[in-house]
């Protein structure tokens, strides 16, 4: 999972382009940003903005769009209180 504030400039400090092997910052911490390691198979991601107005599910290999709509726009982040990174596991 990934927590991007509504204060961060940018959407995401990782620089491993969503394979969830970055680790940083301390979950608990609302006003910063944080990451955890992804484990286990997932085929989506689901993205929401922390005010519950976005909220858009991507299959793996289209997280471009999301990208496109939210996650490179600093300020919609801003507007929207920040934005939520979430996997979604495979049924297998």
């Amino acid at each position: 999972m990934r927590h991007i504030p509504a204060t961060l400039e940018g959407w995401d400090i990782a620089k491993d382009n969503l394979k969830g092997t970055e680790v940083y910052g301390e979950e608990i911490k609302t006003s910063e940003a944080w990451a955890l390691k992804f484990s286990g198979k997932f085929d989506s991601y689901k993205v929401e903005s922390l005010d519950g107005k976005y909220s858009e599910t991507y299959k793996k290999a289209d997280f471009k769009l999301a990208e496109e709509k939210l996650l490179t726009n600093p300020e919609m982040i801003k507007t929207n209180g920040g934005a939520a990174v979430y996997l979604l596991m495979n049924k297998e």
